[in-house]
């Protein structure tokens, strides 16, 4: 495997002009975030984005937390892209990486056509290397694409809209979250009426530690 010093910004930077597909991998708050960051790279770079994959010369998955074992049905839009495409080199945008089969490793392997991945944490990182790829991947680490926002637009308006003082709390109950065991515990062969109000009070009870 070969690894990048470049962050994902200076790699599409390097591909100003060319037509790129982007698979934004639609989800919640965060991830439009995410897509919003990537866009404004896009636009920053240089590149021409294009409706179909077909039709590009790149391919750019985003980044964010959706490729590894836990959401099976995101990392099958990689497998997708590597089987559908397999001349058209691809971008994994700044992902969580952690994986418990050999599922991931097997899609990069799956054509000869290079294929670029970024972390954007050091443990994400370290898990890909501990795959032992071969030299068609290469590996870097790039901070989260939201933060791509920065001093762009979207951001200052927000900032021109805030108050004095405010906390933001949240909190995951979803299999990405720091709570993964509470979806270990649904026991849903309890009937609906037992289960939902047991539910609600594991929660306060996890978040009252959390706090």
């Amino acid at each position: 495997m070969r690894t990048t010093e470049q962050s994902f910004v200076e790699v599409m930077t390097g591909h100003a002009g060319k037509r790129v597909f982007f698979e934004p991998l639609r989800g919640n708050n965060g991830d439009r975030l995410i897509r919003m960051g990537a866009e404004r790279v896009f636009e920053r770079a240089g590149v021409t984005l294009v409706d179909e994959p077909g039709a590009a010369e790149l391919i750019v998955i985003n980044g964010g937390g959706a490729l590894n074992d836990v959401w099976g049905g995101r990392i099958g839009r990689l497998e997708h892209y590597r089987g559908g495409f397999p001349t058209t080199p691809i971008v994994v945008g700044p992902s969580t990486f952690e994986f418990e089969t050999d599922r991931f490793a097997k899609i990069c392997a799956s054509t000869e056509t290079p294929i670029t991945l970024f972390g954007r944490d050091r443990t994400s990182y370290a898990a890909v290397t501990e795959l032992g790829l071969d030299d068609r991947v290469t590996l870097g680490l790039s901070q989260d694409l939201a933060f791509e926002l920065k001093g762009g637009s979207w951001v200052e308006e927000q900032r021109a809209q805030r108050s004095e003082g405010h906390v933001v709390v949240c909190m995951r109950k979803d299999m990405e979250g720091g709570a993964k065991r509470l979806a270990q515990t649904k026991a849903p062969w309890l009937p609906a009426p037992i289960r939902k109000p047991l539910s609600r009070l594991r929660d306060r009870l996890v978040a009252s530690g959390r706090k």
